[in-house]
């Protein structure tokens, strides 16, 4: 269904006090390149913003775009001992898949990570007809330019690589969300497996969604590699390891950089890259070789997602029991406007 002038379009983003500068850029570049027909609602998910972020986010609201920011501790402290984090990661990167539960009077949403830059009208991305799918999302181009996590992605997620998904920009169906029980199933799996993975978050929605995703153009969702996809720039997305606030060179920096500087963050960001050890540029080079050697040893694992929960078939997700719903996420709705 899609939006008619004025409408409201729900956008979702996860933070911490580490990443709102970051974040500041993304919406920067988000509001400058939205169609002004449509009005937005921002909704930033945290567990606990320093009020300087909140003042400065804030600041960036106009007749278009209002920006509300939702504290999440409650809903994810059943489970947060059993998320798995390492590198960069943090706990948000877990929150949008408890957007369809928090929020149950929105139909439709967009999810956005904070590592990146909004080139096109965000409303277009919004309008991608789902269907019945559960998700639209694009191609993981980094998983796709690798052979070991090609590999990873058949064998550990029983997936064929060019349908597996960067879930850092997505578009949600969120009664398909919801009526999937993905949210559900996600609990289930991590409290009775608690499975290893190469994208912790990201798995879980490439195995929980797998045959419910809509193909979403590559350039929505364009990512940092020598290697050329085609697609228009309209989201450029610094993921993996190099961003532009840690690296030189970083491809398509000059876009971060460019909204960088109309945000209240850019001194703090020049001298954040500045300031970057050379030995945690090294750091994250070894980590990124690691995370190739993790994907091999997942893969030839008897314990994955696919040999565990498919080829052996020594079990199937199902609707919790009641002993499970107790370990569930079973919070407070967030009133938000009706989608």
């Amino acid at each position: 269904m899609k939006k008619t002038e004025n409408e409201q379009i729900p956008i979702f983003f996860s933070t911490d006090d580490n990443y709102a500068p970051f974040l500041a850029v993304a919406i920067k570049s988000l509001i400058e390149n939205a169609s002004k027909n449509f009005n937005y609602s921002i909704y930033i998910l945290n567990n606990g913003l320093k009020e300087e972020h909140i003042n400065l986010i804030s600041k960036m609201q106009n007749k278009n775009f209002e920006i509300k920011f939702i504290d999440v501790t409650e809903k994810i402290k059943p489970i947060i001992s059993m998320l798995g984090l390492r590198d960069y990661y943090t706990v948000a990167i877990y929150f949008r898949l408890f957007i369809a539960s928090m929020f149950k009077n929105l139909h439709k949403a967009l999810y956005l990570d904070c590592d990146i830059v909004v080139l096109g009208d965000i409303s277009k991305l919004y309008n991608t007809d789902l269907g019945d799918n559960i998700l639209g999302a694009c191609l993981e181009q980094i998983v796709a330019s690798n052979k070991s996590f090609r590999t990873y992605s058949s064998l550990a997620l029983g997936l064929d690589y060019k349908d597996y998904f960067n879930s850092g920009i997505l578009v949600m169906n969120l009664d398909a969300f919801r009526k999937n029980k993905i949210e559900q199933k996600f609990v289930q799996i991590l409290t009775k497996y608690n499975f290893d993975t190469i994208a912790p978050d990201q798995d879980y929605l490439n195995f929980l969604c797998k045959g419910k995703v809509t193909k979403v153009d590559i350039g929505w969702n364009k990512e940092c590699l020598r290697d050329c996809y085609k697609g228009p720039l309209n989201i450029v997305h610094y993921a993996y390891f190099k961003k532009p606030w840690t690296d030189y060179y970083v491809k398509y920096e000059k876009h971060f950089w460019n909204y960088a500087k109309k945000t209240d963050y850019y001194n703090f960001l020049v001298n954040y890259r500045k300031n970057f050890k050379v030995t945690k540029r090294i750091t994250n080079v070894i980590a990124s070789q690691n995370l190739v050697k993790r994907a091999k040893k997942i893969y030839t694992s008897d314990f994955n997602f696919h040999k565990v929960l498919e080829i052996e078939n020594t079990t199937t997700v199902k609707t919790l029991s009641p002993e499970e719903e107790a370990v569930s996420i079973n919070s407070a709705t967030v009133n938000c406007p009706t989608v």
